[in-house]
């Protein structure tokens, strides 16, 4: 290779620059004008950076005796004879900036070893988006014979010019055919019989009427040929362009084209556009599309889509679709404790326990599943045969999915356990349409998920009637919180020492003003579900904290009497609770000792971290904490010692049997754990003597139950406060003397 030429010695490219005439390189739009560009001339593309080719056609590529997919990548500067050094490359950019062109004779080496004397015109064009350096090369070492003809002042000859067409149209990346009015193919290139999986033999002299070729339109339909652009442009003499279609090139490659078809005299030219890479790109962003980035799983829309497909079934046989809703329990708990990277992680790991399940499925491939919500998935499963039969399946298969959810999962040394509740519909039994089928299969989920967590519940129709039941008293309900027509009413707690009033427990009611008193078993459970249990809770705790302010001003009730008030799983899972009630009692000036706030057992059971940090908080703003209804829930003892509990409460399933000796020994276990422990033991629901009786024996603390009294409005229990003498003396001097 020559040494690097010096600053005093030109480059061989460098010459009088001029502008020049010549429009940019281009694609046109007219076909005839694509023809007359692409005679024999070379056309290259080229990095402006170190004169990497970008792009070539045949033309050029064939100068150096090479294909054009083996030049792209190479370095034009070694191809010229003497090789062009990156010195030499940014002279030559100088001179070719803006219009200017730079026109230069040099020798380009092929592949056999020798050169060829070339002429190269070299232009710059910068765009937005692009820099390149184009460059138009025409050898002149061996003239074309029609080069030849013209030089000689002689017209070209017809072969000539049928040979000149024949080779423009073979460079084209575009399919190109002529035909004849008849639609007989005359000439075709190479592109064209690529992109329809023929050879020339098989396509020349064949009719576009009667093609060797089969298009395909969408749902893979046999397309006719008398839908195509080039029939339609012979029968009307206008131009035609048609719909993408594709061609099976074999099992597995298939090519996307559209073609257009453009009269000229004495027949039409027809366009195939290769469409494939398009068409391939489209579908990739669809696939994304119809899969869930985290988990992996269907996206909503594919999974909607898969359901309608499923229940438009194939062909006359009768199918059975089922839909299972699953939506996780208390999984926002997760997030609002740990935050969304916690949270993401259990969710890709509930996803990998589910996702197998078409797999280990005894027919596989009838399951679809689907991340429809943020923590809720859709399982499709379908099937035949008898409807108890395919119940006995659904119901199989929804089982499965809550025992893979129930394992707990571990981050970062956390131990997370979350259940499951499914609902489940099916079709045709329950609908005939996906929008009805997924409505019924979300009824029974919130059906279930009223009853308790990790439920399954099918749909009934029944539950129709029970969904515009629960509705309308959503809607009444709001109306009453918002009205303040709910009313607390307080029933009295008693010590058993002296009979004397220890506390209260405040009780929401309702009296419907069309339906009558509504049992707070049927409207809590409803607000929970609805979310208007935020507005009940507001209004009981406003409205204790009232009162409970208005009776320590009358010197009704002793600075260290309390009144518990019952708080609901799903208010107390709420991330500013505690503000919230600590912002109530403020504003009346009530002490937070002035309160005991009641839990249940199951609230711990969910998530018993993110429960015991709150109720550590809790106890540090001074509140008191009762656990109630103890001896229902799950591992109590295991929690009971560690937790800020102050009073224990023990069911009223338990006091209302006593008379049986499993029930009596366990009420007396309960009762000798709460002493041991320090904590205040309180029984419901004591209705007779002998429950009394047992429970004084038993060295029970407090009670309370219709034997005393029944729930009271205020102004009843302010009565009944005055007629018994007040509140006993506080309890925690006699619980503190048995620790």
């Amino acid at each position: 290779m020559p040494a690097d030429p010096s600053p005093a010695e030109p480059s061989p490219f460098v010459g009088p620059s001029e502008p020049s005439s010549a429009t940019p390189l281009a694609v046109p739009t007219d076909l005839s004008a694509v023809l007359l560009d692409q005679l024999d001339q070379g056309v290259w593309a080229l990095a402006p950076e170190d004169g990497t080719v970008l792009a070539v056609n045949r033309a050029g590529a064939t100068a150096v005796g090479a294909r054009p997919d083996e030049l792209v990548g190479a370095s034009f500067l070694t191809m010229v004879d003497p090789a062009l050094t990156v010195e030499g490359w940014r002279l030559l950019l100088d001179h070719v900036d803006g219009d200017r062109r730079h026109h230069v004779r040099v020798g380009l080496s092929t592949r056999h070893g020798h050169a060829v004397t070339t002429d190269l015109d070299v232009g710059r064009h910068r765009t937005v988006q692009t820099d390149v350096v184009t460059i138009s090369s025409r050898s002149v070492a061996e003239p074309t014979d029609a080069d030849a003809t013209a030089e000689a002042g002689e017209p070209p000859s017809a072969d000539a010019g049928a040979e000149r067409f024949r080779r423009t149209i073979q460079a084209l990346r575009d399919g190109i055919a002529v035909v004849d009015p008849s639609g007989r193919i005359d000439q075709v290139n190479d592109a064209f019989c690529r992109l329809v999986g023929r050879t020339q033999a098989q396509v020349r002299h064949r009719s576009v009427f009667d093609p060797p070729w089969v298009f395909r339109a969408d749902g893979d339909r046999a397309t006719t040929p008398e839908e195509s652009a080039g029939v339609i442009c012979l029968r009307t003499g206008q131009p035609a362009i048609g719909p993408v279609w594709s061609t099976a090139l074999s099992r597995t490659e298939r090519t996307h084209t559209r073609m257009s078809a453009h009269p000229v005299p004495g027949g039409a030219v027809v366009v195939l556009e290769d469409l494939t890479g398009e068409v391939g790109l489209a579908q990739r962003i669809d696939s994304l599309r119809d899969t869930d980035e985290l988990t992996g799983l269907g996206t909503r829309r594919s999974t909607y889509a898969h359901l309608a497909a499923s229940l438009a079934g194939e062909g006359d046989e009768p199918v059975r679709v089922g839909v299972l809703h699953v939506d996780l329990d208390n999984f926002r708990m997760v997030n609002e404790t740990f935050g969304p990277t916690v949270g993401d992680v259990v969710l890709v790991q509930m996803a990998d326990r589910v996702r197998d399940l078409s797999d280990r499925h005894p027919e596989g491939g009838r399951l679809h599943i689907g991340r429809v919500g943020v923590d809720e998935f859709l399982i499709i499963v379908v099937g035949s045969g008898p409807s108890l039969a395919f119940d006995v399946e659904l119901r199989r298969v929804a089982e499965e999915v809550q025992r893979r959810l129930q394992p707990p999962i571990t981050v970062d040394g956390l131990e997370i356990r979350l259940t499951a509740s499914i609902g489940v519909a099916r079709s045709p039994v329950d609908a005939t349409e996906a929008e009805r089928l997924l409505a019924a299969a979300e009824r029974a989920l919130t059906t279930g998920r009223l009853e308790g967590r990790n439920r399954l519940r099918f749909y009934e129709p029944a539950l129709d009637a029970a969904t515009r039941t629960g509705l309308a008293l959503d809607r009444d309900l709001r109306r009453a919180a918002a009205a303040r027509q709910l009313e607390v009413h307080y029933q009295p707690i008693i010590d058993l020492r002296t009979g004397s009033i220890a506390m209260a427990e405040a009780l929401v009611r309702w009296h419907h003003p069309e339906e009558g008193p509504i049992p707070p078993s049927v409207f809590i459970p409803t607000a929970e579900a609805t979310g208007a249990i935020s507005a009940v809770s507001d209004l009981v705790l406003s409205t204790v904290a009232r009162d409970v302010a208005g009776w320590s001003r009358d010197r009704i009730l002793p600075p260290r009497a309390r009144i518990a008030v019952n708080i609901s799983p799903t208010e107390f899972e709420q991330r500013d609770f505690t503000e919230r009630l600590a912002a109530t009692l403020a504003d009346e000036g009530v002490s937070p000792s002035q309160l005991e706030l009641e839990i249940t057992e199951s609230l711990l059971v969910q998530d018993l971290r993110a429960a015991a940090a709150r109720l550590e908080l809790l106890d540090d703003l001074g509140f008191l904490i009762a656990l109630d209804d103890f001896g229902t829930g799950y591992s109590s003892l295991s929690y009971l010692h560690t937790l800020p509990f102050h009073t224990l409460k023990i069911d009223r399933r338990f006091v209302g049997d006593l008379r049986d000796d499993r029930s009596g020994t366990i009420t007396r276990a309960i009762l000798t754990l709460a002493h041991n422990l320090g904590i205040v033991a309180v029984a419901e629901g004591v209705e007779t003597d002998g429950q009394r009786t047992f429970l004084s024996e038993a060295g029970c603390d407090l009670v309370q139950g219709f034997l005393y009294a029944p729930p009271m409005p205020r102004v009843a229990f302010e009565r009944f406060l005055t007629e018994h003498g007040g509140v006993a003396p506080d309890l925690d001097d006699a619980v503190a003397g048995r620790r």
